[in-house]
């Protein structure tokens, strides 16, 4: 059985380091509702990752979606246009085959299926330090 799903999709990237590169989208169920995008650069650190929600993904495949750091939209001739703006202002725009994206999702949602993702996220081994104190008793009448 599959942990993760990661797909290499070749891309054309316009903005300070533009050209043809590569976006590696990776998912993993502990992150149930995230999609990574990541795009290499030779670097030691990896390059530039952006983490987008799935069903951000999901609907800007279907039409215009997102309104903030992340808009994606279908382009012509079988693309998608991912907008990227950075919090330094730095902006990017990316044109990515839309089949491969579409069977990447589709693998994200065999694995997990959209609606489980609670189910897939790991609980704490040890809440306590998260609610430090002492705490009163629960009882039935407890709003």
């Amino acid at each position: 059985m599959r942990t993760c799903v990661e797909r290499h999709l070749p891309v054309h990237v316009f903005g300070p380091t533009g050209g043809r590169r590569t976006m590696i989208c990776g998912y993993h169920p502990r992150d149930p509702y995230a999609v990574r995008l990541t795009f290499p650069d030779g670097a030691p650190d990896g390059g530039v990752t952006w983490l987008i929600a799935r069903d951000l993904l999901a609907a800007g495949l279907a039409g215009p979606a997102g309104n903030g750091a992340v808009r994606i939209r279908p382009w012509p001739n079988g693309r998608l246009r991912l907008a990227f703006r950075g919090t330094d202002g730095t902006r990017a725009t990316v044109l990515a085959p839309t089949a491969p994206l579409t069977e990447f999702l589709t693998a994200t949602h065999t694995l997990v299926p959209p609606g489980t993702e609670p189910t897939h996220q790991p609980a704490p081994d040890n809440a306590a330090p998260l609610f430090p104190g002492p705490h009163p008793p629960l009882t039935t009448d407890h709003p």
